[in-house]
């Protein structure tokens, strides 16, 4: 029953009363939902500011934000009330990955996407590059339509989960376990954050079937 819920919830929420993420690529601009607590969004959209649509939520409106240091397998604080804690991280962040924001309300928070002048090769999937363990990135337009075995390109995933409301509580949904009946992601996936493990370097990007071996 479980995996039926995570599966409505992420693959398939074009049927669902609740709206969580909507990508609008005529607008270009991502929205999802902010719950009260801790929320995983795209990191680049820390630095849209001024792409922010009016009304909604803006950086400033986060209390706290973390990002992921892998190599020590710890979090760092980045920001506190709108205001950066450090100047050097001390490691790499690459754009396409995903970090913490806490919300001390529930809200939406849109970000452009594809707008003039935006380098969506950034983004591209053989861009993004996974390291032994954890990595954390989001889903991005490039994924809509494609299921987790579509985009593992040389990865072997160990375990893949996103961190949203489910059943009224905000928890981890394991999509390794609910994502393998060929369910892919969809316009109202995009925005959310992945955490996906594998256990050796490696890309993402398009799965290709084997080509038939040649006749004896």
């Amino acid at each position: 029953m479980k995996s039926i819920k995570y599966i409505l919830i992420f693959a398939v929420l074009a049927l669902s009363s609740t709206v969580y993420a909507t990508y609008e690529p005529n607008q270009q601009k991502i929205t999802v939902n902010i719950n009260r607590g801790w929320n995983l969004v795209p990191l680049f959209a820390w630095e849209t500011e001024s792409k922010i649509s009016a009304g909604g939520m803006k950086n400033v409106d986060f209390k706290y934000k973390f990002v992921y240091q892998q190599e020590q397998n710890k979090y760092v604080l980045a920001e506190k009330n709108g205001q950066p804690t450090q100047r050097d991280f001390g490691f790499d962040i690459p754009l396409y990955a995903s970090g913490w924001v806490y919300s001390e309300q529930d809200g939406q928070y849109s970000f452009g996407w594809g707008y003039p002048g935006f380098n969506s090769d950034h983004f591209a999937l053989s861009q993004i590059k996974l390291s032994p363990g954890w990595n954390f990135t989001f889903v991005s337009p490039n994924m809509i339509g494609k299921t987790l075995n579509d985009i593992k390109g040389t990865c072997t995933f160990t375990k893949v989960y996103s961190y949203a409301k489910e059943g009224g509580e905000i928890r981890w949904l394991p999509l390794h376990q609910t994502m393998g009946l060929g369910e892919s992601f969809s316009n109202y996936s995009v925005g959310f954050g992945l955490v996906i493990k594998v256990p050796t370097e490696c890309h993402l990007g398009e799965s290709i079937p084997a080509v038939p071996q040649l006749p004896e």
